[in-house]
């Protein structure tokens, strides 16, 4: 299922504009792009006790360098898993550096395809309540609560294609490296916020999101 979403969304994409050339052209304005992630929407489709949402700022350094950030909040509520109920909430940041490898269209346009490292920080309240059925002592109940943090490196490789002007549509593919993992001795972790499954080392997903660009400044070009 998440592989035939991939695929749609990458048809969708490219779809918009489906042109290429690798010619090294300059973007000739920068400025601040401003996203949203829509595969955060998708989710509500699938699990209804999960909500999340995620914006990102992309600041054009100059004609190769992006600063790059994240912000998102992560809510699972009411999970029911293996005899115990599960409910999480947490904020979550990434900053790091993207660089474009080359234009794909012609002169005039914007659309790139880039990649980029990232330092991701999450921290989440979560608490789990237990249920136990026994024959002599009946139903026996307990909860517990803690708040941990997580810590992990991203690496980014994506596209984005001007559908409008400065109107964007962009997918990305992100594999997380895990730095610090909280240990999972009091509350069995599920989803951590920004991160994933804290129990794996290496998570990788995908995003598809929407920019809008705000014209700031011009990029110096190449000399040629």
């Amino acid at each position: 299922m998440k592989k035939s979403i991939f695929i749609f969304f990458v048809s969708l994409t490219f779809g918009a504009k489906l042109s290429f050339s690798q010619e090294m052209l300059g973007v000739e304005k920068g400025g601040l792009d401003i996203g949203f992630d829509m595969s955060r929407i998708g989710i509500l489709m699938f699990e209804d006790d999960r909500k999340a949402w995620e914006f990102s700022l992309d600041l054009q350094l100059n004609q190769k360098l992006y600063l790059a950030t994240e912000i998102g909040f992560q809510k699972v509520a009411g999970r029911n898993e293996a005899n115990y109920l599960y409910d999480s909430r947490g904020y979550y940041a990434t900053l790091g550096i993207d660089r474009l490898f080359f234009d794909l269209n012609k002169e005039g346009d914007n659309d790139v395809l880039y990649g980029g490292l990232r330092y991701g920080f999450s921290s989440m309240y979560q608490e789990a309540g237990f249920t136990i059925e026994d024959e002599v002592f009946g139903s026996l109940q307990n909860s517990m609560s803690e708040r941990v943090s997580t810590h992990w490196l991203e690496a980014v490789f994506g596209v984005k294609v001007e559908t409008l002007k400065n109107l964007f549509l962009g997918i990305s593919t992100r594999a997380q490296f895990g730095l610090i993992l909280p240990k999972q001795d009091k509350v069995p972790h599920y989803l951590h916020a920004g991160y994933g499954n804290a129990s794996n080392r290496l998570n990788v997903g995908f995003t598809y999101s929407v920019y809008y660009r705000i014209p700031m400044y011009k990029i110096k070009q190449p000399s040629k």
